[in-house]
């Protein structure tokens, strides 16, 4: 039986849990520094960040496992692995979930068999967004929490307000480079193409174009409210 404390500490902890990943979807796209500051430049902040918020979720979610009562059961201790696979196989994205986990595999098998087995683990540079997995686990990190705890209409809502809302600003940023703005260059010769906060106009477009859907739905829902 829960009480209300165990079920407030629980709400608390979604709630942290949530915070991870709404902090990481606008600080990974956003943040940069001068390039004088930088080794590497754009792409290290980012890194950071991300792998600092994957270690957050990543206690939060023990800690969250530790205090649910159910999970802490003896039954459930024991039943967990055929729980698991019965709960991923009936689930509508069990297809997704099982990519993540192909994913996941390859890598460590890849890891296995590595002649160098460092870079096999965190990459050529430890500060670069590479396939190691240090680099694969940060974004399966990510993938668990939030297939585990978002589990409402007004989570998925606050998702795609701060993605809207964060490629709005990335795209001013943008604009404005693309004018011969940009505070955040040593030179004074002005970029050829914008790249934004992102240091690659590739990357720029591939996160436009991801952000872009949930930019849409969010116009019938804008429009409810305004009415």
């Amino acid at each position: 039986m829960q009480t209300s404390d165990s079920l407030e500490t629980l709400s608390r902890l979604e709630k942290g849990i949530e915070a991870g990943w709404l902090v990481a979807a606008m600080l990974i796209p956003l943040l940069t520094f001068h390039e004088s500051s930088m080794l590497g430049w754009i792409q290290m902040p980012k890194i950071f960040i991300a792998r600092s918020l994957a270690c957050y979720l990543v206690i939060m979610m023990i800690v969250w496992w530790v205090v649910h009562p159910s999970l802490r059961s003896e039954s459930q201790a024991f039943g967990w692995g055929r729980t698991a696979f019965r709960s991923v196989a009936g689930h509508p994205a069990r297809y997704v979930v099982l990519a993540a986990a192909a994913i996941a595999i390859s890598t460590i098998i890849s890891v296995a068999f590595s002649p160098v087995r460092s870079i096999g683990l965190t990459g050529i540079d430890t500060g670069w967004d590479t396939y190691g997995l240090v680099g694969i686990a940060t974004y399966l990190v990510f993938f668990m929490a939030i297939i585990r705890h978002m589990r409402t209409a007004d989570q998925i809502r606050r998702l795609f307000w701060v993605t809207a809302t964060t490629a709005s600003l990335v795209s001013i940023y943008a604009i404005v480079q693309h004018f011969g703005f940009d505070p955040f260059l040593s030179s004074p010769e002005p970029a050829l193409r914008a790249y934004g906060s992102f240091g690659n106009p590739i990357f720029l477009g591939s996160y436009l174009v991801l952000s872009l859907p949930l930019t849409i739905a969010l116009i019938p829902v804008s429009y409810t409210h305004l009415r």
